[in-house]
């Protein structure tokens, strides 16, 4: 069984999509035979030269090469494999992720594949071009919908372009099959009625591996990528006012992303970069560490599908502040297994911080938190999207 993944981010672009698929292929390749071909970009490989590999990459500078596990780096099934196009260039290039779509149609079109899968949203296109082209079944997974918040993360005019773009990708065109890894996707009108609710998952036994102090004094972290959707400059305004109780509180960021310098430049002019560290990319058992040395995670993205990271937090016991949004409102009971706060409202989110600064009884809440992470396996995850390709492919 030949599968094309179509997917336009690639490591070292990381993000929930990424582990998603890289996960998900890995499970199919080697448990269900499938022949993999994930079809992705070079898109934000322009500041690090390195070899593509598949499911990762080798960097040629040594702190990245030491940041991967060695399960990362090894080529472990012939039944995978990676194909990136177009050019090296800044994943924000808007000529770059053309020249990528045009690229991955070619590519459809003239290769033979029995089915193929498009994360979204915009892979939907050369997918969806093969299917009118070839008969090609598609089936389109959905890891976040930002529809309602484009004009808060984009300039007016590229807001109303993207956001007519991904309402039509997303629920005006027909697939054979759609995934979403968050119920909220389910909330909005679509012409599709096949779909799929299936979350992600996490390594549970790994973090169990893992053994660590907490750190001192209190170590507040988060992990994801450095882009507007996730509300850091929330957590910055935040951090400005717990510190004026708790001056001894710190920030860790793990991730990489476009805004980086941005961010930077935005937690000195508030005055609180003294209680930010910003680690870049960690993997592994290194990130496991951060996990649970930490004393509690902070998710303020103003949308998300399911996010890993909620997850990896839950397995490393962590007590979790998070806003509203995806798949998080329906996980998080609040004042149980964590604190929910509405997105891009940095009072609240400096409120809920305190609340679980000042609970004695924080860990609790990362306790009852594990007990949801446990119920989320890699394994079952891929199982139940491979039930579904078949189904598509018969």
């Amino acid at each position: 069984m030949k599968v094309a993944v179509l997917i336009d981010a690639w490591f070292p672009i990381v993000g929930g999509g990424q582990v998603h698929v890289a996960k998900i292929c890995q499970i199919l390749a080697k448990k269900f035979n499938y022949n993999i071909e994930i079809i992705t970009s070079r898109l934000g490989m322009e500041k690090l030269k390195m070899e593509a590999k598949p499911l990762c990459f080798a960097a040629k500078n040594e702190k990245w090469r030491q940041s991967l596990s060695a399960s990362q780096r090894k080529i472990t099934n012939q039944n995978l494999k990676i194909t990136r196009l177009g050019p090296a260039w800044s994943f924000e290039n808007v000529f770059g992720r053309i020249i990528f779509l045009f690229l991955a149609t070619l590519k459809l079109f003239f290769e033979n594949y029995n089915l193929i899968s498009a994360q979204a949203f915009l892979p939907a296109i050369p997918a969806k071009i093969a299917k009118f082209a070839k008969s090609t079944p598609v089936v389109l997974t959905v890891h976040g919908v930002s529809v309602n918040v484009w004009e808060e993360l984009t300039g007016k005019f590229s807001a109303k372009v993207f956001k007519i773009i991904e309402k039509l990708i997303l629920f005006k065109f027909k697939y054979d099959y759609q995934i979403s890894v968050s119920a909220d996707f389910l909330k909005y009108p679509n012409v599709n009625k096949r779909i799929a609710v299936i979350g992600n998952g996490v390594d549970w036994d790994q973090f169990e591996k893992v053994k660590v102090r907490k750190a001192s004094p209190f170590k507040i972290l988060f992990v994801g990528r450095l882009h507007p959707q996730k509300g850091l400059v929330y957590l910055a305004e935040a951090v400005k006012i717990v510190v004026k109780k708790y001056p001894q509180v710190y920030v860790v960021i793990v991730g990489e992303g476009p805004k980086k310098q941005g961010l930077k430049k935005y937690i000195k002019k508030i005055g609180v970069s003294k209680y930010f560290i910003f680690k870049g990319m960690i993997f592994g058992g290194e990130l496991i560490k951060e996990y649970k040395s930490s004393h509690l995670f902070v998710l303020p993205s103003v949308y998300e599908g399911l996010p890993l990271t909620l997850l990896e937090a839950w397995a490393a016991k962590l007590p979790v502040v998070a806003t509203k949004v995806g798949e998080v409102s329906n996980l998080i009971q609040n004042g149980v297994n964590g604190v929910l706060v509405e997105p891009a409202n940095s009072n609240e989110l400096a409120k809920a911080i305190t609340f679980v600064i000042e609970d004695e009884n924080r860990n609790k809440l990362g306790e009852e938190g594990a007990k949801i992470a446990k119920k989320y396996n890699w394994d079952e995850i891929a199982e139940r999207i491979y039930k579904i390709f078949q189904k598509v492919i018969k």
